[in-house]
């Protein structure tokens, strides 16, 4: 589905963006991560034989956990990873949302593929207030991947240069080559 086809299914009245998978947010919950698996580790030294199971189960899950990054910005539990930071929030009426707005409709064709995992470190959540519903959108701009419900892939080029953009005029850290790119513009 084209990011266009995408926009089309739902409806928002305000939206929040995130940064996620950043400094220093990230070498704190690597650090909690690698503590919780060092505790878990040093009980199941001392379990019981009934309890080893479970808590190499939960070894497993936290060391998942810890590397796997390419995840977009809610965990499993539908909540903001730890690393999330919230940098605007903006009303869909908004000149931020109507900026928002033109690169959400953007329909052309996907010029770029992309051998790499993509890891989502900018995302939107789009709030409908009336419904209490929210969809997110979980953005890597170094690999040109977007992930939501019913949106994996890629989308042009020009629309990631506009997220970008976008993404910085919010105040969010982005990564070196787009700092380069939007300066060249």
């Amino acid at each position: 589905m084209k990011l266009q086809q995408w926009r089309k299914t739902f409806r928002y009245d305000s939206f929040t963006t995130y940064s996620v998978y950043r400094e220093p947010e990230l070498t704190v919950f690597l650090e909690q991560q690698s503590k919780k698996i060092r505790l878990l580790e040093e009980q199941l030294k001392n379990a019981r034989y009934m309890k080893q199971a479970g808590l190499s189960e939960a070894i497993k899950l936290e060391e998942r956990r810890k590397g796997h990054i390419a995840i977009p910005i809610r965990d499993a539990d539908g909540g903001l990873h730890p690393t999330a930071v919230r940098f605007a929030e903006e009303k869909a009426d908004s000149d931020k949302g109507r900026e928002l707005e033109v690169i959400l409709n953007n329909n052309l064709e996907v010029d770029v593929a992309s051998g790499c995992i993509p890891v989502y470190r900018d995302g939107i959540i789009f709030h409908d207030h009336a419904s209490g519903e929210s969809k997110v959108l979980s953005i890597c701009l170094e690999c040109y991947g977007l992930s939501s419900d019913g949106l994996d892939g890629y989308a042009h080029s020009s629309v990631f240069r506009a997220f970008a953009a976008f993404f910085y005029s919010c105040g969010h850290p982005i990564e070196d080559y787009w700092m380069d790119v939007l300066r060249a513009k």
